[in-house]
């Protein structure tokens, strides 16, 4: 059960890492796109990228599209690095934060699996075996945004029907109570 709690906490040091990494990708891509705009030239702190060509009516088509192609591909060479760091950071800070709520959410169960036991007296076998079930689940399975949330197979297949035998019962108990 602590196990959970120590590592949500280990998760949390890395969620810390990787918020501040994103919040610093974004004021390089901030920056980044300040001087592909040539607003820092402005300020004397960077000589900036040229400016795009003055295209007239005299200038040929295939050297105005070249220039005018020269100058846009300038510009997203010099955003592109950070916009792929603001990505794989933003990424990286919602798989720390889904697998640190997962871990939560499992140290939640688990250590309140007793205060259940006590407050439905008659119900202590279907709920250590629900909470069994939940606590199977990979929290690292949620780092994978394409995965699908399944339990253990083996596991599962043997604790599936008697958590199902267990809520069945507990609904005839009720049902019985309301009588």
């Amino acid at each position: 059960m602590f196990w959970y709690r120590t590592t949500a906490n280990a998760v949390d040091g890395q969620l810390k890492k990787a918020s501040l990494g994103y919040y610093l990708s974004i004021g390089f891509l901030v920056i980044s796109v300040l001087v592909a705009l040539n607003i820092l030239s402005f300020f004397g702190l960077v000589k900036g990228l040229p400016p795009l060509p003055l295209i007239t009516e005299a200038t040929p088509a295939g050297t105005a599209a070249i220039q005018i192609f020269a100058g846009l591909g300038s510009r997203l060479l010099v955003i592109l690095p950070a916009l792929l760091l603001a990505r794989f950071a933003g990424h990286r800070h919602s798989i720390l934060f889904r697998l640190r709520e997962e871990y939560n959410h499992k140290y939640a169960i688990a250590s309140s699996v007793h205060g259940f036991k006590v407050q439905a007296p008659g119900f202590e076998e279907p709920i250590a075996a629900a909470v069994f079930q939940e606590l199977l689940f990979n929290p690292t399975a949620a780092m994978d945004s394409k995965a699908i949330k399944k339990e253990n197979g083996f596991l599962a297949r043997i604790i599936e029907p008697q958590v199902k035998a267990a809520i069945e019962r507990m609904k005839l108990i009720e049902k019985a109570k309301g009588e």
